[in-house]
């Protein structure tokens, strides 16, 4: 009874400490990835809960969206990717898959619908600074491109 008593308040202590070190959400968390953004070489578009990541030639990289206080989540549109064969298909599956299980950044999906390929990543800004979903961002942009290359060969 006394180890389920001192494991119930070890948890409480845990919980109490763990949301002490919050960090901070919304407008802090896009402006932070706005800012490194804008001074490495992207033109950057800021809405209101939205920040568009664009190249030199202007095309989107990604999008990273702040949809509540508990998510950011990068997206981009890496490949549109229509009219594939069986075979073609599998393989894509397959690189898909590949990248799913192997990546530190990122998941794949392919809409058979549309023949877009998307790769999204979601951080919980309460449990992740701003500075480290900068280098997150960095990283997911460094992966859209590529798997840009990747996916049309």
């Amino acid at each position: 009874m006394k180890k389920l008593v001192f494991a119930a308040a070890a948890l409480v202590m845990f919980l109490a400490a763990s949301a002490g070190y919050a960090q901070l959400t919304g407008p802090s968390a896009l402006s932070a990835i706005r800012d490194d953004f804008s001074s490495n070489g992207y033109t950057v578009e800021q809405g209101s809960n939205t920040v568009m990541m664009k190249d030199a030639a202007g095309n989107i990289v990604f999008t990273v969206y702040q949809v509540n206080s508990q998510t950011v989540t990068l997206t981009s549109v890496v490949a549109h990717l229509k009219k594939l064969s069986a075979e073609q298909r599998a393989k894509l599956q397959r690189r898909i898959a590949y990248f799913n299980y192997s990546s530190p950044v990122g998941t794949l999906w392919f809409d058979n619908a549309t023949g877009d390929v998307t790769m999204e990543h979601h951080l919980n800004p309460r449990y992740v600074s701003p500075a480290t979903m900068v280098t997150v961002a960095a990283s997911f942009g460094d992966m859209v491109r590529t798997q840009e290359r990747y996916l049309m060969q």
